[in-house]
């Protein structure tokens, strides 16, 4: 009996090992255009989130969602650059209609914005979804060269008047680590 119990322990014990390295990483591309919504402020700033559905290239057809950002410091993380700390959800929509949805944590590194070089980085939980979807979990990265195309000037205390992004153009890749 008492080897019976030790087989039953060590089979269930490796089906959770198993299960638990049940990881799919999935790597594509995006492209298209993010605009200002004053229907979402996340931090009443003052400054729009900004919406968007682009095109997605790799086992996603697109990526879709509402992503802001509060100012936190001018030039600290790079000469000239925005430190921005980022909230919102962005969606990940497969060929097949499934979704794969996904959240910027409180808990996220901060972005740091350099309009000459854009560059950064936003993570991501992934939350559930859809479909194949409805049970995932795990994380994942952004990375993100957005080019601002036009902007509109909002007094943000205690920077002052900054100018606030309200057309980007967005391109970038990204990894998921979905569970």
């Amino acid at each position: 009996m008492k080897k019976l119990n030790l087989l039953i322990l060590a089979i269930f014990a490796s089906l959770a090992i198993v299960a638990h390295a049940d990881t799919s990483t999935v790597t594509g591309r995006w492209a298209g255009t993010a605009f200002a919504n004053p229907a979402f402020d996340f931090n009443s700033d003052g400054v729009a989130a900004r919406t968007f559905s682009m095109t997605a290239y790799g086992q996603f057809a697109s990526v879709e969602g509402v992503v802001d950002s509060a100012l936190i410091s001018i030039g600290s993380c790079a000469p000239g650059a925005l430190e921005l700390q980022a909230f919102g959800n962005i969606t990940f929509r497969d060929r097949n209609g499934n979704s794969l949805f996904t959240e910027v944590p409180a808990s996220a590194p901060h972005l740091c914005f350099d309009p000459a070089n854009p560059a950064e980085v936003i993570m991501v939980n992934i939350v559930g979804g859809t479909g194949v979807y409805a049970t995932a979990t795990g994380t994942g990265s952004l990375n993100v060269h957005d080019v601002v195309r036009m902007v509109a000037f909002v007094n943000v205390p205690p920077f002052g008047v900054v100018p606030a992004p309200t057309m980007v153009d967005s391109h970038g890749e990204f990894t998921l680590n979905i569970q």
